[in-house]
């Protein structure tokens, strides 16, 4: 052997027993014991909790620990578990001065918070701000450099970061019944990570509540300047596997949604994000309860400026149910509530559709009153909205059951639970809403205020939009004025004003009109023509009291008061004075002398009407009380006229009218 080889064969001798002293070293070295009197001590010391490392070891080129497990004495779930943690670096690098990680991986960590049954989350020792035990932060250092603590300016560079089949759960005890949201099959990698320049990454989990989609992320972020950019997306995930998540009552019975959105920004400054998500057959609810089904596009474009804790929303355009709208807003908390001011604008909205997405009523649910009264609820209080809220609403054209409003303006206002719409403004089928509402949201009911009034108004088409059955019963221009107060839908609680004109119009194919009708014998006065109608009247009790009603035609002349039952199956009472010309009133009182008697010199005949029965079913009759009275003066005069000195003084004559045999409508 020459002597070269020799002297190659024996460095690499050399070379091979030093290296191989040194890993056995190492390995000798880097014992469990050791490595975990550097890892268990630390970790207990800053998380206050039991830390266990089933197994640990190392060597030159990296170290590792299995089986690692924190939880708080006796919890029966860690706080954080982990199968394997192995890192490993460049020997030759560090040699040289610089902490090279090849690489760390996360095999199976876990992470597990709860939510305590008093609201307390169980790390909430471990989110104490930063300087709370009078160490301030220290400042990161210039950009491009590790801080002055960053270890006496060694570099630091992760070659790959990579977490596997990770699984973060949280547990709400405070939540009725109990719930648990869990995000599965996390994994994640972090390519060339440093300090002092961008570094890549990607993240994917399976969505809570089913295995059917993916949330992934890919992007990149410089610690050194903070900014990050980044693309996200949501596979398209059945919205009824997240209903587990969301309470014991389901909330969709249908629905496929996705999402893909891009942010970009910085790390503890303003982030901006936009993107869109889709939703294929929406339906909201359960079994027969379930609405119909929908779909709903949004595109969106938002800020949130972490250190002022102001999110904004600079654009939300929704598609839902063929409706279109745009949102404008921002959010904000100030004196510990979430205080937010919107705009919200829309060329066309069809409120009917849109209600068809919401779940229906409950089958066999009693009618009558929306909400129980505050003695079948207990205390006299309801959660009211924990939010703020400031906003306008526009909308060119307004579809609902079939009414039309257009040019809508609204400005909302709710603080701490009192809600108030105000102004309210519209065009209505040719007139114009002024209104405003208030209620206690806090309450329940919720008890409320409100005011409205109408200026020129097409009644029929007003009627005709709110119940096609009213097509064609009233015609005219309304003008109107309501004031009222309440609690929720219940009529027994309403207590309201109402003042009402219809001008030029006519009262058709109704049974109040055909029953009129029929009272005279005749069908002339099966369509009421009139130049003005007059209401006033105040509702109480579930009953409307009319104070005052007036009606003024060619062929009909009315004034009436009483009571009209609020729904359609109360009673009515109403004590009605009608003039008719004297041909039609010819046809109901036959007696000429009575007849003579209630007719005044233009040709009307006035004759007391009592209206009872209910407004789908009309009774009327004379009132032969206040006939005799209306005609018993009259027939005085006549009779003084007649008989002259023989007419026996005072009431005499009214007297021995009504002791005449028969009635006053026939004999």
């Amino acid at each position: 052997m020459k002597k070269p080889v020799k002297i190659l064969v024996g460095l690499a001798a050399v070379v091979i027993v030093v290296v191989g002293a040194a890993v056995l070293g190492a390995r000798l070295y880097l014992t469990k014991d050791r490595v975990l009197g550097w890892v268990v001590p630390p970790l207990e010391a800053r998380l206050h909790r039991k830390v266990v490392v089933a197994d640990a070891g190392g060597g030159l080129t990296g170290l590792y620990l299995d089986g690692l497990d924190v939880r708080p004495e006796g919890a029966p779930e860690p706080l954080v578990a982990v199968d394997r943690l192995r890192v490993r670096w460049n020997l030759w690098a560090l040699l040289a001065g610089r902490v090279e990680i090849l690489e760390v991986r996360l095999v199976a960590p876990r992470i597990h918070v709860v939510r305590l049954a008093d609201g307390r989350l169980d790390i909430d020792d471990l989110l104490a701000p930063a300087g709370a035990a009078g160490q301030a932060a220290e400042p990161p250092g210039p950009s491009g450099t590790p801080s002055a603590g960053a270890g006496g300016g060694l570099d630091l560079v992760v070659a790959l970061f990579a977490l596997e089949n990770g699984r973060v759960a949280f547990e709400d005890r405070a939540a009725v019944p109990p719930r648990t949201w869990v995000l599965d099959d996390i994994d994640s990698t972090v390519s060339g990570f440093s300090l002092d320049r961008p570094v890549a990454f990607t993240l994917s989990a399976l969505l809570p509540g089913g295995r059917e989609a993916r949330f992934r992320s890919e992007g990149e972020v410089n610690l050194a300047t903070g900014d990050l950019s980044a693309k996200l997306w949501v596979d398209p995930v059945s919205l009824v596997s997240l209903n587990p998540l969301l309470g014991p009552d389901p909330v969709f019975s249908g629905g496929i949604a996705e999402l893909d959105a891009s942010v970009s920004g910085r790390l503890e400054g303003e982030v901006r994000a936009e993107g869109g998500a889709r939703v294929a057959g929406l339906r909201l609810g359960a079994g027969d309860r379930a609405g119909e089904a929908g779909d709903v596009e949004a595109r969106f474009k938002a800020t949130y400026d972490p250190g002022q804790g102001v999110a904004t929303l600079a654009g939300l355009d929704v598609t839902a149910a063929g409706q279109e709208l745009h949102v404008e807003g921002r959010a904000e908390r100030l004196e510990d509530r979430p205080q937010i001011t919107f705009s919200l604008t829309s060329p066309r909205l069809q409120a009917d559709p849109l209600l068809a997405l919401l779940p229906g009523e409950e089958a066999g649910a009693p009618a009558g009153r929306d909400e129980p009264r505050a003695d079948e609820t207990g205390p006299e209080t309801v959660s009211a909205p924990a939010v703020d809220v400031t906003g306008d609403i526009a909308v060119d054209r307004l579809e609902a059951g079939g009414a039309v409003l257009e040019t809508v303006r609204a400005h909302v206002e709710l603080d701490h639970g009192q809600l108030r719409l105000d102004p309210v403004s519209a065009v209505v089928y040719g007139g114009d809403l002024d209104a405003g509402v208030t209620a206690d949201l806090g309450r329940p009911g919720p008890p409320f205020t409100a005011r409205a009034s109408l200026a020129g108004t097409r009644v029929g088409k007003l009627l005709a939009g709110l119940d096609p059955k009213l097509a064609g019963v009233l015609t005219g221009d309304l003008s109107a004025t309501v004031d009222a107060e309440g609690s929720g839908g219940d009529l027994d609680a309403l207590n309201a004003t109402v003042q009402a004109e219809v001008q030029d119009g006519k009262l058709v194919e109704h049974p109040l009109v055909g029953e009129f009708s029929r009272l005279f014998g005749t069908r002339d006065l099966e369509k009421v023509a009139f130049y003005s109608l007059a209401v006033d009247a105040a509702a109480e009790d579930g009953r409307a009291r009319v104070k005052r009603l007036v009606l003024r035609g060619k062929d009909i002349q009315a004034t009436g008061t009483g009571t009209v039952g609020l729904t359609g199956d109360r009673p009515l009472d109403l004590r009605l004075a009608v003039a008719v010309p004297r041909r039609l009133t010819a046809k109901l009182v036959k007696n000429p002398v009575v007849l003579d008697a209630v007719t005044d010199d233009q040709g009307w005949s006035r004759l007391p009407l009592l209206l009872q029965g209910t407004a789908a079913a009309p009774r009327y009759a004379l009132d032969a009380k206040r006939l005799a009275q209306l005609a018993a003066k009259p027939l005085q005069d006549r009779a003084e006229k007649l008989l002259g000195d023989k007419v026996p003084g005072g009431g005499e004559v009214k007297k021995l009218i009504e002791k005449l045999p028969g009635t006053p409508f026939g004999n």
